[in-house]
Parts: C-alpha cells; structure tokens; sequence
C-alpha cells in the first residue's frame, strides 16, 4: 500500500535520480527505495515511476566521484528489484553490469559484499551470466579471493559457482583463475 500513496515513492526515486541532489539525502532514498522493493509485490509499481533509470544514475555517481556510500545504496536497492527476473535484462541494458564490476573494486569489504550480491541476483539467464563474464569481473573476483573475509569468499564462490554453469563461461574462468 505504501506503493500507492500519492507521490511518495515518485518523490524518493526523482531525488535519488538527481545527482544535484544531498548525497546522504540520496543514499537515506535509496535505502528506502531497497527496503519497499524486498517485497516483489511493489516491483511492477515502483519500475514504472522509472527506479531502474534513477538507481543507475545513483550507482554511476560512485564510478565518478567515488562516493562508495552512493554506490552501495544503489546495489542494495538493485539486488532487491533483481528477485524478479523480467527486470534483468532492462537492468543490464541501462549499463549496471560495468558499474557494479567497477564497485566490486571498492576496498571496502561490505561493498563488495553489496555489488557481488548484486551481480550473482542479475544472473538468472545464461545471456547475463555470459555478459557478466564480457563485463571484466574475473579479475575482481580473483583479487577477491584471497580475502580473509570468509562472507567475501562465500560470495566469490557463488558468484563464480553461477557464471560457470554456462559452457561458455568455463572455459574463461578457468584459464584466468588458475
């Protein structure tokens, strides 16, 4: 219902879309963005206010001014919109795949948590999990790896799990990861 009420949710998403806009403000809508999308009943509603567009003008502010906040926020919001498969291919059309590699690169452990979360949810078809490959991020994954973090490893494993189920991508991944 929260969906429904007049104007609420078009203000949050015109405010994250606005890179004039507060970043804390725009990181604060974004979450809330991500929480009201947990549920896949408010998914149909929310893209039509044009999220997708928003999310990943939000996701690209981390690529050029390297505001990790920002960028983790978006992901967050994104992997919960990506429970729905009919929204991947519009997700990875609009450019997320690079943007998400790129934030896989953060040093900081809990965005990378957040963007390979976010990649491995886009991955429910093969043309994804083949555009995931084409979109560089064996060589974060890689570097990844190696974290002490033992949630990081999980998610690398996964990810990596997932992307090798196509016969395309196996082939790749082992010649770069060994």
């Amino acid at each position: 219902d929260i969906v429904k009420l007049e104007g609420v949710v078009a203000g949050l998403i015109q405010y994250v879309g606005n890179a004039e806009r507060d970043s804390i403000g725009r990181q604060y809508c974004a979450m809330a963005l991500g929480n009201l999308l947990s549920e896949q009943s408010t998914h149909e509603e929310i893209t039509k206010l044009g999220c997708i567009d928003a999310l990943i003008k939000m996701l690209a502010n981390f690529s050029v001014g390297r505001d990790l906040e920002a960028g983790k926020n978006a992901a967050f919001a994104i992997s919960n919109l990506s429970s729905s498969r009919c929204y991947h291919d519009e997700i990875v059309e609009k450019g997320a795949l690079p943007l998400l590699v790129a934030l896989s690169c953060s040093e900081d452990p809990d965005t990378q948590r957040q963007a390979l979360f976010t990649i491995r949810g886009l991955c429910g078809t093969a043309r994804i999990r083949l555009k995931v490959i084409e979109n560089g991020v064996l060589d974060p994954l890689i570097l990844m790896a190696r974290s002490k973090e033992i949630d990081i490893i999980r998610e690398v494993s996964s990810l990596l799990n997932c992307l090798s189920s196509e016969a395309e991508n196996k082939e790749e991944i082992s010649y770069r990861a060994i």
